[in-house]
């Protein structure tokens, strides 16, 4: 997975969540967040646009 903040490669569960999202744990995620977004007491925008791509 890959966005213009960083790329991160791992191994994917499928779960029941609602089509069209991803969820990934902490601290991985962190690479795929824009630093620059985050809300008076730090806290990240956990809104994320990524290309999801399968690895060879």
């Amino acid at each position: 997975m890959k966005n213009d903040w960083g790329e991160f490669q791992g191994r994917v569960y499928l779960a029941l969540i609602k089509p069209g999202n991803l969820q990934v744990n902490l601290p991985e995620r962190n690479v795929l967040l824009d630093k620059s977004k985050r809300s008076v007491e730090a806290v990240p925008d956990y809104n994320a646009l990524v290309c999801l791509k399968k690895l060879d």
